[in-house]
């Protein structure tokens, strides 16, 4: 019975939330125009704000000595 709920839950927020709240525009590494630009560069951050994205997802990495830095891969 739990999984079902669980199911409900994601079902809602995939299928529902987003009819009712509206959509979101999200620069996943920023806008790279197609592979234009190179992920998570400073051109491709301006060129996602000038777009006026909702939101700028960036890929956080911690290295070793605790220091939070931007990029996609683990290594």
């Amino acid at each position: 019975m739990r999984i079902m709920n669980k199911y409900i839950l994601v079902g809602f927020f995939i299928l529902i939330f987003p009819f009712t709240c509206g959509f979101l525009n999200i620069a996943h590494r920023g806008d790279n125009e197609q592979g234009k630009f190179a992920e998570h560069s400073w051109i491709a951050y301006d060129r996602a704000v000038c777009a006026k994205v909702d939101y700028l997802e960036l890929d956080l990495q911690q290295t070793a000595d605790h220091v939070l830095v931007v990029s996609h891969d683990e290594n």
